[in-house]
């Protein structure tokens, strides 16, 4: 299930920053998870150290990151139990439960479900069970970009079903609720799959979009000459923000002449500087964020 509990006034400035690390941490989690699938199978072992990186210096960094929660957590709008829409098991049964869900995700011999099919049940149930006392919608999201990877049914993580999940929010929460409550599994699981259809159709769509543009740029830069720069447009198509400390350190040069290369890129209008993480400037290619961004439902 996921969790809507109520939050802080907004503040633009600092909504954008913790967005921003938000974003940066699901990046790396993601990077360290599929590192790790080839030494590990999708275990609580690993799913407590994705949740630790996930969680590091964002909402949440203060409960239990990395460790299964030991307290009773509930969704809903009010700060009351008695008020909630769902409530997940208990903590001391978290253990169990996270046991039996690891037994089945990794368990493949004994059914002839399609793995999609399997990986939409897993899903379901870590959503149900809420294992950690925050993250858990972000974890449970990973978490399906890894079994696809996993299960080799993607070969890195193209489809990125929060999209389809945020722009379909009260259907997605509302099949979660269905099955918790009226054992709805088949309208759950034919949400799932044309998710996956949807954003399969997407991604081909942006992938198209991003070739074109990466080609754009690299035209721009072959005419003025800038070797460094082809390097970074490069990176940015990977990992759309660049630091010029992390610029220095890829085109292995000065702090200086790597700003000057990143200087130029600002120039060209392929990156922007974005909010401040600490001491740190950042700078994000905001073109290629809209084109992975853009709500394109032609």
């Amino acid at each position: 299930m996921v969790e809507s509990a109520k939050q802080p006034p907004s503040n633009k400035e600092s909504d954008k920053k913790r967005d921003a690390r938000e974003v940066i941490n699901y990046v790396r989690a993601l990077e360290y998870g599929l590192q790790q699938i080839g030494k590990l199978p999708i275990c609580n072992r690993l799913l407590k150290e994705v949740h630790k990186r996930l969680m590091l210096g964002v909402r949440g960094k203060h409960k239990m990151p990395g460790q299964f929660r030991n307290m009773q957590n509930f969704i809903g709008r009010s700060d009351r139990i008695t008020d909630a829409k769902f409530v997940p098991p208990p903590a001391d049964h978290v253990e169990r439960c996270m046991y039996d869900l690891e037994k089945y995700t990794n368990n493949v011999a004994n059914d002839n479900l399609p793995m999609l099919v399997r990986i939409a049940l897993v899903h379901y149930q870590f959503e149900a069970i809420h294992p950690f006392a925050d993250g858990n919608g972000r974890l449970g999201r990973l978490l399906i970009s890894l079994l696809l990877c996993e299960r080799e049914i993607l070969p890195e993580p193209l489809l990125y079903l929060s999209a389809y999940f945020e722009r379909y929010r009260d259907r997605y929460v509302a099949r979660l609720w269905e099955v918790s409550h009226q054992g709805a599994w088949t309208d759950w699981i034919l949400f799932f799959l044309n998710g996956v259809q949807h954003e399969a159709i997407d991604a081909g769509r942006r992938a198209r979009r991003i070739l074109d543009l990466r080609e754009q740029y690299r035209e721009a830069l072959q005419k003025k000459g800038s070797t460094a720069g082809l390097t970074l447009v490069d990176v940015l198509f990977d990992t759309p923000w660049i630091t010029v400390r992390g610029a220095a350190k890829l085109l292995h040069m000065t702090y200086n002449g790597a700003k000057n290369n990143i200087d130029k890129l600002q120039k060209e209008g392929i990156i922007a500087e974005g909010p401040r993480l600490g001491r740190n400037r950042i700078f994000i290619a905001k073109t290629i964020l809209n084109v992975l961004e853009s709500n394109d439902d032609t």
